[in-house]
């Protein structure tokens, strides 16, 4: 089996995997013929384990940009969480804390961002 899947970055990837495996496991086990063609499952995948990244809104960062952007563009900005993996992941894990900024839509589930030639005229 391959996949990957996002999770809530308030969980712990070890519980998380735990589940997984044990959600394999007993179905599995119910099974007839997944119990004789037991499913190989590698987790993470590759070795390549990037904890979910949960920035809070009022990190002094996120409160700067903030700030920033509604003196710039007159308007509030829309605060929220990505639902893809980036370069933040890894920096976290290194105790450095990254925010991802921009104009356009972010909730295309990946991290390029689009924008309307509207926005970028202001």
């Amino acid at each position: 089996m391959t996949g990957s899947m996002l999770f809530n970055p308030d969980l712990k990837s070890e519980k998380v995997i735990s589940e997984v495996r044990e959600t394999i496991g007993r179905v599995t086990r119910r099974d007839y013929w997944l119990r004789e063609h037991l499913p190989e499952s590698e987790i993470p995948w590759f070795d390549q384990l990037k904890e979910p990244v949960n920035i809070s809104p009022d990190h002094e960062g996120c409160q700067t940009l903030y700030r920033a952007c509604q003196q710039v563009m007159k308007e509030d900005p829309k605060v929220t969480c990505g639902r893809f993996v980036a370069d933040a992941n890894y920096w976290h894990q290194e105790r450095r804390d990254t925010i991802l900024f921009g104009p356009g839509n972010i909730e295309m589930g990946c991290p390029m961002v689009q924008m309307n030639s509207s926005q970028l005229m202001k």
